[in-house]
């Protein structure tokens, strides 16, 4: 009986002293997703530096989030925009358009990056390449939510913030090919520059411009056939 006291007594200590497990530390996304407001202030602020911490710390997951961030607000903005000119609007142009030409502006962003890059003869990696891109994006991202508070005004502001996202863009490209990573503004570098950003604003305008028309077209065509029956 004592013997059997004493080990239970020892089980409870020993339970009891245990020290408590080290808390987990948190993954690479949930870094991302926790410092994504502070990351986009910090842009707002200083835009160079936060690109250049982005750069050299290769935050992969954080230019990932930045473009997922990008793709959301896109989906969302488009969706609105559609909405307001009735509930029968052409969803494969919405879903094509809301998806993929984020995607198309990043791709074209990151291409273009790493072609200014070579053509500089800078030292830039992939990792690097994409926080870049996806640190340049959350303020273009934070536009289009924007615009979507203003798209209940008038459908107007869908065009009127295009315009200044896309000068967000190009500014923002800038800024990183001649700043972040110290490209030369030789005339060569300037006209591959301009370059890019043409037929990169000629690739996403080209999106933008299918889905505005299969959006009328489509309710258009609803009102002709409801018209016939009312």
């Amino acid at each position: 009986a004592a013997a059997s006291a004493f080990l239970l007594s020892r089980l409870f200590w020993t339970s009891f002293s245990r020290a408590p497990p080290a808390p987990k530390e948190p993954s690479a996304f949930g870094k991302a997703i926790t410092d994504l407001p502070n990351k986009f202030l910090r842009f707002i602020k200083n835009p160079i530096a936060t690109i250049q911490a982005s750069v050299e710390k290769k935050d992969l997951m954080g230019g990932i989030v930045g473009m997922a961030v990008s793709v959301i607000a896109c989906f969302l903005a488009t969706l609105v925009y559609a909405l307001r000119w009735g509930f029968g609007f052409a969803a494969w142009a919405w879903i094509v358009v809301g998806m993929f030409a984020p995607v198309v502006a990043c791709g074209f962003t990151l291409l273009g990056y790493f072609v200014m890059s070579k053509l500089g003869k800078v030292e830039a990696d992939f990792k690097g390449l994409l926080a870049a891109v996806g640190t340049g994006a959350l303020l273009p991202a934070a536009l289009t939510l924007t615009s979507m508070l203003f798209l209940l005004i008038s459908t107007w502001f869908f065009n009127a913030f295009g315009i200044l996202i896309i000068a967000v863009w190009v500014v923002t490209a800038f800024l990183t090919v001649f700043h972040v990573y110290g490209v030369k503004p030789t005339a060569l570098n300037l006209l591959v520059f301009v370059g890019f950003c043409f037929v990169a604003y000629t690739a996403v305008a080209e999106m933008r411009d299918w889905f505005v028309n299969s959006v009328w077209s489509y309710t258009s065509a609803l009102e002709d056939f409801f018209s016939d029956w009312y």
